[in-house]
């Protein structure tokens, strides 16, 4: 039976004990139900907890109704009556302990689904391991008086870190010997880090040697202490940045498609009901989006959308913070473990509060300053981004503000951006105060130093297509004032594709009118055969020096067994450099000499760089590893590895390769290349794919489970193969090996006399026979008789 019970809700009830319909009796106290939910006829194969009150109403948690795609309305309640929602009508089946909901589009939320093709979040391997990159470098040149070819010393520089599932502990530093003397080299510790990653939640912990946070305008110093941020990087699930969105409704399943600039960036289905569509990747700067929707009919709607695409706004929802304490390095790159007395602390938060306004925050300090600000980014009218900052410092008893506001749009095809800064003098942050605690205010004021925070900037640039062709003009005037220094600096520059082989030619002009200094540079570049490039460059200056190079060069590929070299005259009137450097990348290093000429004196210099490294106890040397590696085991040498299905290496004696080429937290496809294996060579797979956490390792083999193993030949008592799909058991073993066409079975393990028992078509069967190693990979037997 049906009642109703508010202007626009129904609800009907069945006694299942008697089949009959019966009124819903409001219960003698408030009743927790948990219902399957359906919204308008389509299941959302949910549960939701409603409660069925003494007043014969419903309501549910908040929560509850966004899960099941309610959109509730405004208030801090956490409860909602099912009749305060705007067009929201239900029907409550006892028997069935299901709720029917009925809602129109703007009591729905939209079903959110991004445009970007994203991996999945994946659980990186846990391993556990040792790293060490290395750069060696010897020097040559005259003596003392200036004559020959002699040893003049070496230098280097160590990175190396050990890694383990919960973190990693790294260190760095360089060395050097002036002289040709073999003596204990100076060597300066740069950086030593404990880190710790979550990276579920995407966030990191650091312990020991960092860099502070920062935003737009503030400046980051380092130091030894704690640093607790998120880190966005450990998850290649997330989209952080605010790109395209578009949301609608359909009345049937339809398909979407969005055109930007007439190209179609994203093609897709929707179901019934309200919808958003986020993540449309699209080009910087502005245009116009047009939004398809077309149902099975083939009815379109069309909805053209203008945008502009942000450079700093984050997702809506997406909140980002760093914050640090410790103390400030001093004299890093000269002194191994100065640091201030003092301790200093700082935090940056940004949050994207809507698709179109993202809010920021940085708070700084330390015992006689305290600096900080807040600040938002927004795309008004869909034109342009633009960004405003304010705020305040107190540093030995001198308070000062400062104010910052930007702006970059597109008008027409002329990009605009400009930046203005203000502050107060005294204006104080934490680079400036920790370099006057270091270097003194004095040094600081007398060496127009970049630590004094401006007084004043302005920075305006233009850049647009010249004709609409091939060719770009820049403009800009960049105003900059300290406390003891001004600069006003006019600029302009000229490029263009020329139509011979892919050349190109550019033209800058600047022109600093505080100090009247005019730097003038033409530039020409030309691709030739096989990577190779040809430049010229000539750059003058106020005092009429005239400097002017030629090159030829080829850069050096990351594939093991590419060069690279670089041949180069400069001459400036007064004196005349020349040089020329080779490189090339082995299996274990990249190795790289040079000469070079200074006036009438010649150098040279050989450097080696490479790694060491050790993952699931084994060794290996080969290239500098930036991120994460693995150690190829094929079991075979001189075959190539592929990494995303690009040769990078070949495996060496042992069978084995260094691969340093794999990103973290994300899928990395090693492969090796089937077609050049020997034929007795047997792998048990030819590509797999492996995910490494950030800066780790691990091994990956495609060798055979062992050196004893052999390709056996069956047959039954009647002389015929074995029926393929048979499983075979060698020496009492549970582990199963299956029998393929032609009655072949691989084993592996086997020892000097074996037994293997097969179950063939319900029966068993014994076969007996001895091995013998030998140097072939793989080693076929028999046909052995199964009885």
């Amino acid at each position: 039976m049906t009642q109703q019970i508010s202007a626009d809700i129904e609800v009907s009830a069945e006694i299942s004990a008697s089949k009959a319909p019966y009124e819903l009796v409001p219960p003698v106290q408030d009743t927790p139900l948990f219902l399957e939910v359906y919204v308008n006829s389509k299941t959302t194969q949910l549960i939701a907890e409603f409660t069925h009150h003494t007043d014969n109403r419903f309501s549910s948690p908040r929560s509850e109704l966004e899960e099941i795609g309610i959109r509730p309305p405004l208030g801090v309640s956490k409860t909602v009556y099912l009749d305060t929602i705007e067009g929201l009508t239900f029907r409550y089946n006892m028997e069935a302990q299901a709720i029917y909901i009925s809602a129109p589009f703007r009591s729905l939320l939209p079903i959110v689904s991004s445009a970007r093709r994203k991996p999945e979040m994946i659980a990186p391997e846990r391993s556990f391991g040792a790293v060490v990159n290395y750069a060696l470098t010897a020097n040559l040149g005259p003596n003392s008086s200036g004559s020959g070819m002699h040893f003049r010393g070496y230098s280097g520089s160590l990175n190396g870190w050990v890694f383990a599932p919960f973190g990693a502990l790294s260190s760095s530093g360089f060395f050097n010997s002036p002289g040709g003397s073999l003596g204990t080299p100076d060597f300066i510790r740069q950086e030593t880090k404990l880190e710790f990653n979550n990276t579920k939640h995407a966030l990191s912990l650091s312990f020991g040697d960092l860099q502070s946070s920062s935003v737009s305008w503030s400046r980051p110093i380092r130091m030894g202490g704690i640093q607790f941020r998120r880190d966005f990087s450990l998850r290649s699930d997330i989209v952080t940045e605010q790109l395209f969105s578009f949301e609608g409704a359909a009345a049937v399943p339809s398909t979407v498609d969005v055109f930007i600039e007439n190209n179609r960036a994203y093609s897709g289905t929707v179901d019934q009901g309200r919808f958003r569509l986020e993540d449309v990747p699209f080009f910087t700067g502005s245009g116009d989006a047009v939004v398809v929707i077309r149902d099975a009919n083939g009815n379109e709607r069309l909805q053209e959308i203008s945008f502009f695409a942000a450079q700093n706004l984050l997702k809506a929802g997406t909140f980002d913070f760093s914050v640090e304490v410790g103390k400030p390095r001093e004299a890093y790159g000269l002194q191994s473990n100065e640091y201030s007395s003092d301790t200093a602390y700082s935090g940056s938060f940004k949050y994207g509060l809507n698709q179109k306004l993202t809010l920021e925050a940085h708070l700084e300090g330390k015992s006689d300053l305290i600096m900080g600000g807040i600040g938002f980014t927004t795309v008004p009218f869909d034109l342009a981004e633009f960004s405003l900052s304010a705020g305040l410092s107190r540093y030995k008893n001198n308070t000062a503000a400062f104010a910052q506001t930007s702006l970059r749009t597109k008008i027409r095809n002329v990009d605009v951006h400009l930046n203005v800064l203000r502050s107060e003098p005294g204006f104080a942050d934490l680079a400036y105060a920790t370099g006057v605690d270091y270097l003194g205010a004095s040094t600081i004021a007398t060496g127009a130093s970049l630590l004094e925070f401006p007084i004043a900037s302005e920075v305006l640039s233009l850049g647009m297509p010249l004709f609409n062709t091939d060719q770009d003009i820049g403009l800009s005037l960049v105003r900059s004032e300290r406390a003891s220094s001004e600069d006003l600096i006019v600029s302009a520059s000229y490029a263009r594709s020329l139509d011979f082989n892919d050349s190109s030619i550019s033209l800058f002009g600047s022109h600093n009118v505080k100090n009247d200094r005019t730097r003038l540079a033409i530039n020409f570049a030309m691709p030739l055969h096989k990577k190779n490039q040809i430049r010229t460059s000539a750059v003058s200056d106020s005092d009429g020096d005239l400097n002017m190079a030629v090159s030829l060069s080829r850069p050096l590929g990351d594939r093991v067994g590419d060069y690279g070299y670089q041949a180069q005259i400069d001459d400036n009137g007064d004196n005349r450099f020349a040089n020329v450097r080779g490189s090339y990348r082995t299996r274990f290093a990249k190795v790289s000499g040079e000469l070079f000429r200074t006036g009438s004196s010649d150098f040279a210099r050989f450097t080696a760089e490479g790694s060491l490294v050790l993952a699931d106890g084994k060794v290996a040397a080969g290239n500098v590893i930036n991120d994460s590696f693995a150690i190829v085991d094929v079991g075979v040498p001189n075959v190539d590895v592929n990494l995303q299905n690009r040769p990078v290496t070949k495996t060496g004696r042992f069978g084995r390769a260094l691969v340093t080429g794999l990103a973290s937290y994300r899928r990395n496809r090693v492969s090796v290349d089937t077609e050049h294996l020997p034929q007795d060579a047997v792998l048990n797979a030819s590509a797999m794919e492996v995910v490494p956490a950030r800066r780790s390792g691990t091994l990956v083999s495609f060798a055979s489970g062992g050196g004893d193993a052999a390709l056996i030949t069956l047959v039954d008592q009647a002389g015929r193969y074995v029926t393929a799909g048979s499983a075979a058991y060698l020496n009492g073993s549970k582990s199963e090996y299956y029998v393929g066409y032609d009655g072949l079975v691989w084993v592996e393990n086997i020892k000097s006399s074996n037994r293997l028992r097969v179950t063939t078509e319900g029966r068993d069967c014994t076969v007996a026979f001895d091995y013998q190693p030998t140097d072939a990979v793989q080693q076929s037997l028999g046909p052995f008789r199964c009885q």
